[in-house]
Parts: structure tokens; sequence; C-alpha cells
């Protein structure tokens, strides 16, 4: 059973995730559950059946593998620099352009900079950032990359990301409502590229935190959301993150990534 487990491991994980958050989801949803769990909670959740399937398919070693990319700190500054300002820049030059298209432009950003720097959702930032790098690149774009590709394995991850966010979208439970699933699926393709590319060069999962984390900040402080922006804005954007990614893939194709459980 463990060898049969091994062999599918990856695959039996996906299937799980979106089963335990698609329950998690409707148990708010209908108030079985209260609301507050959502923001952290389904993180936790995501990352306890990661380190459940790991722990029953490769034991104890296996879990603390899923943690080695995060102690790897020793690599260039200017990749910090990066991965620092790659969504900020991103957003600035998106926003300016769409702007100067069509002749509107944002309100101040102050709402949401004073949103992302009130305790609660700056916590649900990071550790969604945390968790997202552990479970989609650390662990999911580490497996898959050696056999598939760094293309293909964006478009497998970001394909179950989108899926594990489904439920949030049809069930309009969240802190960004009304996301058009076919925008959002661009947007995860897009998003798993440049994690991936990022991991790729540098083997590094404390960048790719401080990456997803400066892009999960961003689209709470720019109007980019449906919920800031509105849905052809978020159309757009996705579409602009996408093809920046695949942009930065032809300009820095990364070096072919270790199997899951090498050595970095």
């Amino acid at each position: 059973m463990r060898s049969l487990l091994q062999k599918h491991e990856i695959w039996v994980f996906f299937a799980l995730i979106i089963v335990a958050n698609t329950v998690f989801i409707f148990a708010i949803h209908e108030g079985h559950l209260p609301f507050k769990l959502y923001n952290t909670g389904r993180f936790l959740l995501l990352g306890a059946v990661l380190v459940a399937v790991v722990a029953l398919s490769r034991g104890f070693g296996g879990v603390t593998s899923l943690l080695a990319p995060l102690t790897r700190w020793r690599v260039s500054p200017a990749w910090y620099l990066f991965a620092a300002l790659w969504a900020v820049s991103l957003c600035s030059v998106f926003v300016i352009v769409h702007a100067a298209v069509t002749g509107s432009w944002p309100e101040a950003f102050a709402p949401g900079l004073e949103t992302m720097l009130q305790p609660s959702v700056f916590r649900t930032v990071l550790i969604g950032a945390l968790i997202g790098e552990i479970v989609w690149v650390s662990y999911a774009f580490a497996r898959l990359a050696p056999q598939l590709g760094t293309i293909v394995t964006a478009l497998v991850v970001g394909t179950v990301w989108t899926g594990w966010w489904v439920p949030i979208a049809i069930m309009n439970v969240g802190v960004i409502p009304d996301l058009p699933l076919v925008a959002l699926w661009i947007n995860m393709i897009g998003i798993a590229l440049v994690c991936g590319i990022v991991y790729g060069h540098t083997r590094s999962g404390l960048l790719v935190l401080l990456l997803q984390f400066g892009v999960n900040s961003s689209i709470v402080v720019f109007p980019v959301s449906p919920s800031t922006g509105g849905i052809s804005v978020y159309w757009a954007f996705s579409i602009a993150y996408l093809a920046a990614a695949l942009l930065l893939l032809m300009l820095w194709p990364p070096r072919p990534t270790p199997a899951f459980g090498e050595k970095h």
C-alpha cells in the first residue's frame, strides 16, 4: 500500500486538497463552521493534508524535506531584490498603462495599503505565502518539473491551484469576492510559472516565500482584483501577469529542478 501511495503520491495529494477544501468551504458557507476560520484555516488545512500524505508515503524524512528549501538563503542579493519588487513593479506598470489606455486613473492606494497593514490581513497573507511556497513550489513544482519541464509543470500546478480556489469562488466565500474562474486560472498559471523560475534558479524556498508575499500583498494594495478594480481589470491583469511570466521564462530559463527529496 505504501509503495502504491509513493508512486501516485502527488496526484493523491492534489485530489485530497481539492476535496478537503471543498468540504471546509461548504461547512463555512452553510454555517457549520464559523467564518473566522476561513482566513488561516484553509491554509492550515492545505498544509496539514500535505504533511499527512507525505508522512504516510515517505515518513518523517519526507516531511522534513518539505522545509529544507526554506533554509537556503545564501543566494545573490539580486534575487532578493527581484523577489521583493517583482509584483510591486508589475502592478505599478499595469495600473499606469491601464490608466493611460482607458483615461481612468484609480483612486488613492491608501485604503488598500491600510487594509494590508491590518494585523489580521498581514498575518493571513504571510501564512498563505509560507504554506503556499511549501505546497505549490517546494513540493509540487519540485516533484513534477524534472519530468514535465517548467511550462507544463506551471500549467499543472496552476490548474490544481485554481481547483483549490474553485469552491471559494463558486460559493463566494472569501476576501476576494466574484472571482472569474478562467481569469483566475490564467493568473494562477502565471504565478506558478514565476515561482518555478525563481525556484529553478535559486532552489530557495525563502525567496519564493518573499516573492509570494509580494504577490499576495500587491493584489490587496493595488486595484487589480475584482473587488477593487472590477472584473475586466482583473481579466486584463491576469493576462498581463501570464505574459510577463512567459517573457521572464524566455529571458531567464531556469536550470533543471532537482526531484523532491534530493539535496538542493
